[in-house]
């Protein structure tokens, strides 16, 4: 499995779901596909991302000057200005204003360019911590369904076992009919399908749990009903031989990890943030202008009967240009507080990225540690179930033979099967150890 394809492409590209019996099958692929197209959290962190983008354009937009028109209609009672004669009146009557007015702001100690450099760093953290969200997924679902196939083959063992011990019941069945064997040979059998079909319930209960999680992760319906491919095991020979170059997994992670990569970004975002507390100090000019105009309606019409309202507006047209300067003499020492608690946050901020550096090292040198751990373990438990296969071969002809016991027959099965069971966890083990290691080496 090419991970790093996986991760890369998984949106275009991804194998075909079997269909066996009318139930699906889902590979890992599968689930990684299904889950970065369908995980509420996934897509929940494509809208922060998408937010994100808005408010970087907003920020850009604050660059270019706004326009705005404003209309005003009043009723005056009593003594008031008219607004076209600028006299006073002591008449009601109605009037109104209007303006088409432009602002813009020359010069803010540039700040509204280190908002839109804290904004583009904003999005690059949001869409690395969408990758990290994404890799953080991937990782579960390689965990949950490590867990799924180990407890589908304990079911099957367990089965196995259940299957045996019956047909042996039948066997001392018949040896007690015939006064070769005791009830009692029958009883430690009996016990022991009891005690089987007992851990098949409980292993079953938990295949069920996992599954269920599987599914919450896929975002599927409760209704979906799916099963879990085996994995091929046969790769697992050529894992062992694997070479593995920690400090090369070590630097390689330290600088594509996106967690790190989010955690700088933030970082960064800290510092405009700053720079831009600190630009509050600086004076701002701002340009303005307007073009306006007001009327009276009871004026009316003229002596020809035309309506002078539009005449009104055109000869009360008037024009301004401003320039306005703010200097911040004293401001109840805002600025210089939010200088200094900017300062402690990004002080905070960099202990943050200290903080995940250490994890994201940890957390790698754990996968490698269990990797190794895991490859060794796969060859002490394939030695042993080896051996312990001959034992049991042997053992099992001496109870045909009659020279054990049933105990003892029962006794040497309980150990090949954990024999057994050691060796396919560690075979498992060691495969999906190197699939969380791919996936931390190739991100």
């Amino acid at each position: 499995m090419n991970v790093k394809k996986t991760i890369l492409t998984i949106l275009w590209i991804g194998p075909l779901i079997l269909q066996v019996q009318g139930q699906t099958v889902l590979s890992l692929e599968d689930c990684f596909r299904i889950g970065i197209n369908q995980n509420l959290n996934l897509q929940k962190m494509h809208n922060e991302v998408r937010i994100q983008e808005i408010e970087k354009s907003t920020a850009q937009y604050q660059l270019l000057p706004s326009l705005t028109y404003d209309m005003n209609h009043y009723f005056s009672f009593g003594k008031n200005i008219d607004p076209v004669t600028n006299s006073f009146a002591f008449e009601q009557f109605s009037g109104g204003e209007m303006g088409l007015r432009l602002r813009m702001t020359l010069f803010s100690g540039f700040k509204n360019l280190l908002a839109i450099r804290e904004q583009e760093f904003g999005v690059r953290e949001t869409q690395y911590a969408k990758k990290s969200a994404e890799l953080a997924l991937l990782t579960k679902l390689t965990q949950l369904y490590a867990d799924q196939i180990l407890l589908e083959e304990q079911i099957k063992v367990i089965q196995n076992n259940i299957s045996t011990l019956e047909n042996e019941l039948e066997i001392i069945y018949e040896k007690i009919k015939i006064g070769r064997l005791s009830e009692y040979e029958a009883y430690t059998f009996e016990a022991r399908v009891s005690t089987e079909k007992a851990e098949f319930i409980k292993v079953k209960n938990e295949s069920t749990l996992v599954l269920q999680q599987i599914r919450e992760l896929l975002n599927l319906s409760y209704d979906t009903d799916f099963t879990l491919a085996p994995v091929d095991t046969a790769e697992v020979e050529q894992i062992y031989f694997k070479p593995i170059y920690r400090e090369e997994i070590l630097r390689h992670v330290g600088q594509h990890h996106p967690e790190l990569q989010q955690a700088k970004a933030q970082n960064q975002v800290s510092e405009m943030i700053l720079k831009g507390a600190n630009r509050s100090f600086f004076p701002t000019l701002r340009i303005g202008g307007s073009v306006f105009s007001n009327y009276n309606v009871n004026l009316g019409n003229d002596q020809n009967g035309e309506l002078i309202l539009p005449r009104q507006i055109q000869n009360n047209l008037g024009q301004y240009l401003s320039f306005n300067l703010s200097i911040p003499v004293f401001t109840q020492m805002g600025n210089a507080n939010q200088v200094k608690q900017e300062k402690i946050k990004l002080h905070n901020s960099k202990l943050a990225l200290a903080e995940t550096e250490n994890a994201i090292a940890s957390v790698t040198l754990q996968l490698i540690n269990d990797f190794d751990t895991s490859r060794e373990l796969y060859k002490i438990t394939r030695e042993a179930w080896e051996k312990n296969k001959l034992s049991y071969a042997l053992q099992e002809e001496k109870y045909r033979l009659g020279k054990i016991s049933s105990v003892e027959l029962l006794t040497a099965r309980d150990i090949l099967n954990k024999s057994n069971a050691a060796f396919l966890q560690s075979k498992l083990t060691l495969y999906f150890s190197n699939v969380l290691l791919k996936l931390m080496d190739e991100i």
